[in-house]
């Protein structure tokens, strides 16, 4: 015979056997058409999609102590595909055009208008070089100043020279660890060889004003030789033993070349003093003789 305390107990509810009870109590279908035998489970602020388990017809729906088995279970998350790495080479690659490592490793709006301020920088540049020579044959023809070639070349470099900042910019907008510095020196590479062979072929226009720019664009050059070191052999590396060889490599060319050079001016470079004069070079010839 129950006591009066069993009596008084309230006795469990049996355990819902059918989705109906576990719909009631939070499950409900999903408005976006969710795949069949799929709901989703929203409990205070946490959701998620749980799937329906598929049992054998001949299998009970309970266990062997009369409880009932779960209707429901979480379903599996699709494996999300790992970030791509790619390998140092193909960084350097890359980075040869404006924002496209930005855009296929970051992000794809801002590297998007690098892209596109870098093709048209290019496509601009392109098309003043190839008027170079129609240029030369109009100034001979109206019979003008030549020193008005000048300005034609100054607008060429001034696209090559536009065209490493938007690269710049757009490694500067990429999560770097590394110094910013040699980024900056390395930029000023190209332009300023660009410059420095410019110079040379043009001497003869106005050496008043290109020789000043020679040896402005030699020493850019030269100062900006470490910085291209660095970036190339990956001068952003948390190693300290491979920044300390790659801060040994860059002195060592900058002294190398140097050295080199004042080499070449105390020895007495004849021959080349005697090109440069030829070239129109007034300077460079005393000092090198």
């Amino acid at each position: 015979m129950a006591s009066d305390s069993d009596k008084g107990a309230k006795r469990p509810k049996a355990a819902s056997q059918t989705p109906t009870g576990d719909l009631k109590r939070g499950l409900r279908t999903n408005p976006s058409n969710p795949p069949p035998g799929t709901v989703d489970l929203k409990r205070g602020n946490k959701a998620r999609r749980l799937q329906m388990i598929d049992y054998p017809e001949d299998e009970p729906l309970v266990d062997h102590k009369g409880r009932s088995k779960p209707l429901y279970k979480p379903q599996t998350q699709r494996p999300q595909d790992a970030p791509w790495r790619p390998t140092r080479p193909v960084r350097l690659l890359l980075g040869l055009f404006p924002g496209l490592r930005l855009l296929a490793l970051v992000n794809v709006k801002e590297g998007l208008v690098y892209l596109l301020l870098g093709i048209l920088n290019l496509i601009g540049g392109v098309m003043l070089a190839s008027r170079w020579a129609s240029n030369i044959d109009r100034v001979q023809h109206l019979q003008l100043r030549r020193e008005l070639l000048l300005g034609h070349a100054a607008m060429v470099a001034a696209t090559v020279l536009v065209f490493e900042l938007l690269r710049l910019a757009g490694t500067l907008a990429e999560p770097n660890r590394g110094p910013r510095l040699p980024r900056v020196l390395a930029t000023l590479l190209f332009p300023s060889a660009f410059v420095l062979w410019g110079s040379v072929e043009l001497i003869g226009l106005w050496p008043r004003l290109v020789e000043p720019v020679f040896f402005a664009a030699s020493l850019l050059t030269l100062g900006s030789v470490p910085g291209a070191l660095w970036c190339l052999f990956d001068g952003g590396s948390r190693d300290e033993d491979q920044q300390r060889l790659l801060r040994r490599v860059s002195g060592g060319v900058v002294a190398l070349a140097v050295g080199a050079g004042v080499a070449l001016v105390l020895s007495g470079a004849e021959p080349i003093a005697e090109a440069a004069h030829h070239r129109g070079f007034a300077l460079l010839p005393q000092l090198l003789r």
